[in-house]
C-alpha cells in the first residue's frame, strides 16, 4: 500500500482518500469516513499477520462522599498481540453514583482489569466519634470527617498496586475536614484544620502525546492528565480542588463537583448534601503503522510521535475491537 500523505492545513470536514479509505479532518483529528475493501499486509479486510497494540485503560472513578472519591485504576500495557478478524470486546466503567457506597466500574480489555475507583467515604455522628473510611478501590477514596471533633484521624482507602493510590485521611478537629481521593500519579491530600480538607490527588500525563491529538484527559497547559482523584470538604465551609486528571472539586456548603467524563476523575466530596458522581473511564489502543489496521472505536485517527506514524483507536464507551 502506498504511504498516506495527509494534507498540511486541512479544513473542516476535508476528506482525503488513499489506499481504498476516505478520512474525514473533523478539526481535530482524520477519522475513517469511507471503508472499502484493502487487501494485504494485515489492514481492514485482510487476515494478514497478527500485530502488537499498546494500550491504556482507566476505569471509572468513585463518587464522593464527605471525602473525595478515589480515581478509577490506571493500567498501561506497551505490548498485546492481536489477531487479524478476531474480535475485542471493550467494556468502559462507570463512575460512582454521588448516593450510597459510590465506587467506580472496572474497565476491561484482552484479559486487562482496572479497578473501578473508591468511594469517598460518609461522616458519622457516632458517639464514639468514628467516621467512614474510604473505599478500596483503583485509587482509594478520601476518609469522612468526624462531626464531633474527637480528634480521631481515620486513614484513607487503599489503591490498588500498579493502578492507583490511597485516598488522604480525614481529620477529627472542629468542622469535620475529609481527605481527598487518591490518583493515579499521587496519594489524595491528608486533611488539616477545621478550613484544610485534603484535595484530590494528582493523575498522570504520560500519555499525553496519545491522548492530546483526540481531546482526552483534562487538558493543564497543554499536557493531558487522566485519572485524578475527587477533592475534600469541610463544614467550615471550606473547598479542596480535585487532582489533575478530572478529579472533581470539594464542595463544604454545596453539591461536590462530578469528575470529569471518560478521564476516571473522582468525584468531589461535599459537607453538605451528596458529593459528585465519579468520571467514566476511557479505553485508547494505538499501533505504529501508516495504515489503519483495526476497527472499532468513539475516535479513530493517526497522529505522529518521534517521526513514527499511529493509528489510536478511543473507547469512550463500550464495544468492540476487531483486529
Amino acid at each position: 500500500m502506498a504511504a498516506l500523505n495527509f494534507p498540511n492545513s486541512p479544513t473542516l470536514n476535508d476528506v482525503y482518500s488513499a489506499n481504498g479509505l476516505s478520512w474525514t479532518w473533523t478539526g481535530v483529528v482524520w477519522k475513517v469516513s469511507t471503508l472499502n475493501s484493502v487487501t494485504g499486509g494485515g489492514g481492514l479486510g485482510s487476515s494478514g499477520s497478527a500485530y502488537a497494540v499498546s494500550s491504556v485503560l482507566v476505569a471509572g472513578g468513585g463518587g464522593g462522599g464527605a471525602g473525595g472519591g478515589g480515581a478509577g485504576g490506571l493500567i498501561y500495557t506497551a505490548s498485546s498481540t492481536l489477531t487479524p478478524g478476531t474480535s475485542y470486546t471493550v467494556i468502559v466503567g462507570a463512575g460512582g453514583a454521588p448516593t450510597g457506597n459510590n465506587y467506580g466500574t472496572n474497565t476491561t480489555f484482552n484479559g486487562l482489569t482496572a479497578i473501578g475507583g473508591g468511594a469517598g467515604g460518609a461522616t458519622t455522628v457516632a458517639l464514639n466519634g468514628s467516621s467512614q473510611q474510604g473505599g478500596a478501590g483503583g485509587s482509594g477514596g478520601g476518609s469522612g470527617g468526624n462531626q464531633t471533633g474527637a480528634g480521631q484521624t481515620i486513614s484513607g482507602g487503599a489503591g490498588t498496586a500498579g493502578q492507583g493510590n490511597a485516598g488522604g485521611s480525614g481529620s477529627g478537629v472542629g468542622n469535620s475536614p475529609s481527605g481527598g481521593g487518591g490518583g493515579a500519579g499521587g496519594a489524595g491530600g491528608a486533611a488539616g484544620g477545621p478550613a484544610s480538607p485534603g484535595g484530590g490527588g494528582v493523575g498522570v500525563s504520560t500519555y499525553s502525546y496519545v491522548t492530546a491529538p483526540f481531546n482526552i484527559g483534562q487538558s493543564v497547559n497543554g499536557i493531558y492528565y487522566l485519572a485524578g482523584g475527587g477533592g475534600g470538604s469541610s463544614n467550615y465551609p471550606a473547598n479542596a480542588g480535585g487532582g489533575y486528571g478530572g478529579g472533581g472539586t470539594g464542595i463544604g456548603n454545596s453539591t461536590g463537583a462530578s469528575g470529569t467524563p471518560n478521564t476516571g476523575g473522582g468525584g468531589g466530596a461535599s459537607a453538605a448534601t451528596y458529593g459528585g458522581s465519579g468520571g467514566s473511564g476511557v479505553v485508547v489502543l494505538w499501533y505504529q503503522s501508516t495504515t489503519q489496521k483495526g476497527s472499532g472505536g468513539n475516535i479513530i485517527g493517526s497522529f505522529v510521535n518521534g517521526g513514527n506514524t499511529y493509528w489510536a483507536h478511543v473507547f469512550t464507551a463500550s464495544g468492540i475491537y476487531t483486529a
